[in-house]
């Protein structure tokens, strides 16, 4: 379905620099979607003039800010797209009042990673990120402080205002969301925002509407002797039956999927081989409202999670890098072991501030420093060298490493569109992992 946008480039389509990728341009006028190649979104985008002079200005193109009020990927892409065209025309975009450009989003799914459910998920999340992002194109915000789930964040530096308004859709703060669009003088249909936002509720289904009250694990397991079916140094991505049973400030990377852990084969195995031993590395909240026998060996800290915490869930993932090899396991395991195994392991502590680019914790490679579940699964595997992030374009939530970000690196992903006299098709991401199982129930 066609909608007029300014924007979407995507909530998938991340990276643009990235070692190892075979990113590029390439124009074709009679590109057509093979078999694997899954179309997400498609929407007519317009730039008025201010834009495209503020997007093509040498000043622009060096500059690391938002003033350009436009997410990095899609202002990255774009000036490639450019580079790519002749001078006659470059000069016509130049000269352009209004530039028409017709945009889709794909994902390659040549694998089978992802199922048809997990496609219309992410398509469902993408239209509403792009319905939000679309409506504050070119427009920033700077020294400014808000509230979100009852959290401040001062906004110092110019930061693309969809950010902000998509902080306030996730939480559900119209009110906000309301005066942040009167404020910038935009024309925003908050009943439409509304609408978009219960279509990707739909696809998070809590406990209750299952019929099994606010727990947050099923009783039962959704495979038995899970342990012996994975390989040193697997990552395991789950969706929760009832994430508010999570902490409250988990809220900022919560998506698709909810936790994540890397599993220590060896660890399994000297103890008994059972999915209820603590095998698998990661950090968690208190765990408050928890189901009591799902929970991690030391709450609130870096610690380990046993496997059935993931078996009883909802859905589970299970990733593994492309270029595995048991040496790279055992260099990420033993890097997450020695943030646990300590006296005083580090206390859980996400970093929020990180969701609006207040700080880069979560790419520092010290699990210790403001430690959350997907962070040490990030650190543990780039201290092996692969890179288990699919948001290096950090468009998603910020400088965090959401769940949804390692999944999505296991897919590639594309963008095309048709500007002037051409298509052009864009790769944006080259997968560094595979799902090897996809559990749900």
């Amino acid at each position: 379905m066609k909608k007029r946008l300014y924007y979407n480039l995507f909530v998938l389509l991340l990276v643009l620099v990235f070692a190892g990728c075979q990113n590029g341009i390439t124009a074709d006028n009679d590109e057509t979607e093979d078999g694997t190649t899954k179309t997400l979104s498609t929407w007519d985008a317009s730039m008025d003039q201010s834009t495209i002079s503020n997007l093509f200005s040498p000043d622009s193109r060096n500059s690391d800010s938002e003033e350009t009020g436009m997410p990095a990927d899609m202002k990255t892409a774009l000036l490639g797209v450019f580079d790519e065209m002749t001078e006659e025309e470059q000069a016509k975009i130049l000269a352009s009042d209004n530039l028409e450009i017709e945009i889709s989003e794909e994902i390659d799914n040549d694998s089978g990673n992802l199922s048809d459910e997990d496609i219309e998920e992410l398509s469902a999340r993408s239209e509403l990120k792009s319905f939000i992002n679309s409506a504050f194109l070119g427009k920033t915000v700077s020294n400014k402080t808000i509230y979100v789930a009852g959290n401040e964040m001062a906004i110092e530096e110019p930061l693309f205002a969809g950010y902000i308004a998509s902080l306030y859709v996730s939480d559900e703060n119209w009110d906000s969301l309301s005066a942040l669009a009167e404020e910038l003088e935009v024309t925003l249909n908050i009943n439409e925002v509304k609408n978009l936002k219960a279509s990707v509720d739909n696809y998070s289904e809590t406990s209750t509407s299952k019929g099994l009250s606010s727990a947050s694990h099923y009783d039962t397991v959704m495979t038995d002797d899970l342990g012996s079916q994975l390989k040193n140094g697997d990552i395991l991505i789950v969706k929760l039956c009832n994430p508010s049973t999570m902490s409250a400030i988990s809220h900022y990377i919560i998506g698709d999927y909810h936790h994540g852990g890397i599993f220590d084969y060896n660890y399994w195995s000297r103890n008994g081989r059972e999915d209820d031993e603590y095998s698998v590395l990661t950090a968690q909240s208190d765990q408050d409202g928890m189901v009591e026998e799902v929970k991690a060996e030391n709450p609130g800290h870096v610690t380990r999670d046993p496997l059935t915490y993931y078996t009883r869930s909802k859905a589970v993932k299970i990733l593994r890098p492309k270029s595995y090899t048991e040496d790279a396991a055992k260099t990420a395991i033993a890097y997450a072991k020695a943030a646990i195994d300590v006296d005083e392991p580090a206390d859980y502590d996400l970093p929020y501030l990180e969701a609006v680019y207040i700080g880069n914790t979560s790419h520092d490679l010290n699990i210790s420093n403001n430690p959350y579940c997907t962070k040490v699964v990030y650190s543990a595997w780039k201290k092996a060298g692969i890179n288990v992030d699919g948001d290096t374009s950090n468009t998603n939530r910020g400088y965090l490493v959401a769940p949804d970000d390692i999944i999505s690196s296991a897919s590639d992903r594309y963008y095309k569109f048709k500007i002037l006299w051409k298509t052009y098709k864009y790769k944006t991401y080259s997968a560094t992992t595979n799902i090897v199982e996809s559990l749900s129930r």
